[in-house]
Formats: C-alpha cells, structure tokens, sequence
C-alpha cells in the first residue's frame, strides 16, 4: 500500500510538471502585446496678434489640440511660427476669421484695411504635423503682400506634414509667388482639401489649392472653385507647378483661371511627373 501511495504521488507530480511545461511551452508562442494609451498633448500658451495669450489644449486627450476659434487658430499659427512646427491639431468647428472678404465675382471687397490679417503659417518652420480639418471650413483668411512669397492656409508643409479634410472659403491671398488657397508650398500630404478662395501673384506657381507641389508632395482628392488671378506663370487651377517626383490626383477645378504667363492649365500649370483622374469644368481666360 505504501508503494502503491508513493507511485501514485509520483505521477500526480510528473502529470503536474508536464501541465506546468505545456503551459510554459504554449506560453512562449504567444505574442507579447503591449498597450500604449495615446498621451494628451501639453498646453501651448502663445501671443496672437492681437497680443492676446490663448492656450492651445487637447481637451479628448487624442495628441491633437482643439481649435473651435478664430484665436485659436492664430494661437496655432503662432505655436508654429515660434517653432511648435510638428503639433497636431484638428478644427472642432466651422472657423469664420473675416466676414465678406471676397464679393459675388470673387473681387477682394473694399481695400482690405478691416480685415484681419493671417500670417505665414510655416514659413521659417516648415509644418511637419498633422492638421485634420475634420470636414469643417476656414473662412474669411486675409493676405496681401506682394513682396511676399510662400502664402496660403499653409505656407509651407514638410515632408512628415499632413493637412486633410478642411475647405478653405471666402479667402484672398495675394503675393509674389508660391502661392495657394490651401498650401503655398507642399512637400508632404494634402487630402480631402477644397478651396473658394482668390489667389493671386507676380511671380510663378500659383494654384487654386497649391501654389508648388514639390520634394516629393502629393495632392490627393482636392477641389477648386476658386479663381486664380495673375500674370504669372505655372499657374493651375489646383496646383500651379508639380515638380518631379510628386503627384496631383484625383483632383477638380470648376473655377476660373485667369493668366497671361506661360504655363497655365485648368487642373495643373506646369507638369514635371504624375497627373491622374483629374479633370476641369471651366475655360481658362
């Protein structure tokens, strides 16, 4: 019986081990995951130009700060322009910065001293974050230097830059060149963009949603019915210039061109790559 016992206490022990091995073999074939929560972006407080301190917040806790007004987005503007160029932030509403900027034929109304004037957003620091519009507009954007180049919602977007789902309406930009209703100059990604805007330059790359699509940009899904107005050339009624290695597609102009110069086209003024399913819907006068 005592044998019996300590035969019985051997195989309860090897049954348990071999339990205890089986577990520890399946476990090792199983993938280590690790959760990481998203962290909240950090508040951003700045000076706008009205001299104004706005702090930019990431009230959902997403890494992208809120704008849902007029001085939150020059609080955003400001944050880049002081070297914040790779924050995220995403529209939380309609933005309406000047009211009657343009008139019916899309003429700048009046001289444009009443109005609010946007800065060069990403200029000296090219934007390298992610801005998602979240299929609201911006209204209302004013610049008028014709000493100045790189002008737009954007000036400038980097390579890592993204800027999606935003209309940008009732607007008028004019300057010497690189010039567009959504980005002046694009090096990253520009998605789900439309533009009613008036652009307008002396120079060249002059585009209804992008002035210069250059180092590798791509202008995806973007729409024009705005005018672009100029003497300049490589001027298009969604990009001005597409440099090489870059690529405009599935993009619309229903606006109106309006340029002198050489290179002007409906969709894209002058074309060193790709250009697809694109197509315009007005003549260029």
């Amino acid at each position: 019986k005592g044998a019996f016992m300590k035969n019985k206490t051997n195989r309860t022990l090897r049954k348990i081990l071999s339990i205890a091995l089986c577990l520890a073999l399946v476990m090792s074939y199983v993938p280590m995951v690790s959760i990481t929560a998203s962290a909240a972006a950090t508040d951003i407080t700045v000076t706008i130009d009205t001299g104004a301190s706005v702090t930019l917040r990431d009230a959902d806790g997403d890494d992208y700060y809120d704008i849902g007004t007029a001085d939150e987005l020059y609080a955003f503007a400001a944050a880049i322009n002081v070297g914040k160029y790779d924050i995220n932030s995403e529209l939380t509403a309609d933005i309406v910065v000047n009211e009657n900027v343009l008139t019916e034929t899309g003429e700048l109304n009046g001289d444009g001293s009443d109005f609010r004037v946007w800065p060069r957003t990403g200029y000296s620091f090219y934007y390298s974050g992610s801005f998602n519009g979240q299929n609201h507009t911006v209204s209302g954007l004013y610049f008028n230097d014709s000493s100045a180049s790189a002008i737009g919602f954007f000036s400038c977007v980097n390579k890592a830059g993204t800027v999606q789902n935003v209309g940008v309406i009732d607007s008028y930009f004019n300057g010497n060149g690189t010039i567009g209703g959504v980005v002046g100059r694009n090096h990253g990604t520009l998605e789900n963009c439309y533009s009613d805007t008036t652009v307008s330059g002396d120079h060249q790359s002059i585009g209804g949603v992008v002035g210069a699509n250059d180092n590798g940009g791509t202008v995806r899904n973007c729409h024009s019915v705005g005018n672009v107005k100029t003497t300049a050339s490589y001027v298009g009624g969604v990009v001005g210039y597409n440099k090489t290695d870059c690529t405009v597609e599935n993009c619309s102009n229903t606006g109106t061109v309006n340029n002198d110069g050489f290179y002007a086209g409906g969709v894209v003024g002058r074309n060193y790559d790709t250009v697809t399913d694109c197509y315009y819907l007005s003549g260029c006068a």
